[in-house]
């Protein structure tokens, strides 16, 4: 979610599960301009049996999140709206946000 533009989901290339020892992953560049909120997500909190992944990726985009919540509001409120009750998958959820202005010298 870039800021004063409608949710999107990345469009990434299609890789082996991780942890399988399988390789072949391709790496994508996404410019993330200034706090930009980046959702990244196990499979387990997007696909139902019997239902299209396509319309649980758009219920995930159109979940309703502001991009300057806390972090920890925004996960919570993509749980409780997407988490199935009693999921048969692990659910995953790691909300990240671009810095609005560089980190000055420490």
């Amino acid at each position: 979610m870039r800021p004063g533009s409608a949710p999107e989901l990345a469009d990434l290339p299609v890789g082996p599960p991780l942890g399988t020892g399988f390789g072949g992953y391709e790496s994508r560049h996404c410019p993330l301009p200034p706090g930009t909120l980046l959702l990244a997500y196990t499979d387990g909190l997007v696909e139902r049996r019997g239902e299209d992944i396509d319309t649980s990726l758009a219920a995930l985009a159109h979940a309703p999140v502001a991009v300057g919540n806390a972090l920890p509001d925004i996960v919570n409120t993509v749980l409780d709206r997407m988490a199935p009750a009693n999921s048969e998958d692990d659910v995953t959820l790691l909300a990240a946000r671009t810095l609005r202005e560089p980190l000055g010298p420490r």
